[in-house]
């Protein structure tokens, strides 16, 4: 299996890109359609095309409301930066995309920037499931996927 996600507006811009990746004429082993995360950002987002990318059983998952450019804002955002920025953007894309199924669970921070024991704490005061911000080193064996029971070997 393959893993597709892609970052940041689901618009105008991009959606024609996506009818062509996810045509029906690819499929899993299974034999089901492919399908991807996406995760949104609010600038330049159409929330009506969220909506039909999530009817057609993609995953939405939020990627921020601002998109601080500032990478060491992430670095460094309190656990109320966090939640006002991802929280934040998980109520805005429920209301406007009309997500009514509590499925936006997932999150990915701008550049990739993990915010540490901030972000993990918001994470879990404000129901998220998952964050898809680590990355790890290239290894043999390779490191992903992995869990957060143990600090991550490497920064």
């Amino acid at each position: 299996m393959i893993t597709i996600t892609f970052d940041d507006a689901i618009n105008n811009n991009n959606i024609e890109l996506y009818k062509e990746i996810f045509n029906g004429k690819r499929r899993n082993p299974n034999g089901c359609d492919i399908k991807a995360t996406f995760f949104v950002s609010h600038k330049y987002t159409n929330y009506s095309a969220v909506q039909e990318t999530h009817r057609k059983g993609h995953e939405i998952a939020v990627h921020s409301i601002t998109h601080n450019d500032d990478e060491q804002f992430w670095s460094n955002a309190t656990v109320e930066d966090w939640a006002k920025e991802m929280a934040g953007m998980r109520i805005i894309t429920e209301k406007y995309a009309n997500l009514t199924d509590n499925s936006v669970v997932g999150l990915r921070s701008p550049y990739l920037r993990v915010g540490g024991n901030n972000q993990f704490t918001m994470m879990e005061e404000q129901a998220f499931l998952y964050d898809s911000s680590i990355t790890a080193p290239l290894s043999n064996p390779p490191l992903w996927p992995y869990t957060m029971y143990f600090r991550m070997p490497h920064r």
